[in-house]
């Protein structure tokens, strides 16, 4: 997570659970990089509307392993499922996305040979 300045994050949460452990729809008030370190998730994120409460389009799936990384703007509605007991990390910080329109991107980090 080296790409986001150490001041820009706002809080680091790390989530420690069993396989089957399911986070309901929500969305956050900062952008988050959310990276997989063991086990597998699934994440589903959709848009925002204008209107508050409401999610507009297709929900989108990134099934996450660990050494996966998602982006998950401000704002977007998204829930998550542990396929596996898992450990996650959640870096917030403001990326100033309400200023400009984003959609998310999964990335696949490098693992060691």
């Amino acid at each position: 997570m080296a790409c986001v300045a150490r001041r820009a994050v706002r809080v680091t949460s790390c989530w420690l659970g069993p396989a089957a452990t399911f986070t309901p729809p929500h969305t956050d008030p900062l952008d988050n990089l959310f990276a997989q370190v063991a086990g597998r998730k699934v994440v589903d994120v959709c848009a925002p509307t204008g209107a508050p409460g409401a999610a507009r389009g297709e929900w989108q799936r990134a099934e996450l392993r660990a050494g996966d990384v998602l982006f998950i703007p401000a704002g977007w509605w998204h829930c998550v499922y542990a396929r596996t007991a898992s450990f996650s990390i959640s870096s917030w910080f403001d990326a100033g996305s309400a200023r400009r329109p984003v959609s998310y991107t999964h990335l696949t980090l490098p693992t060691k040979a």
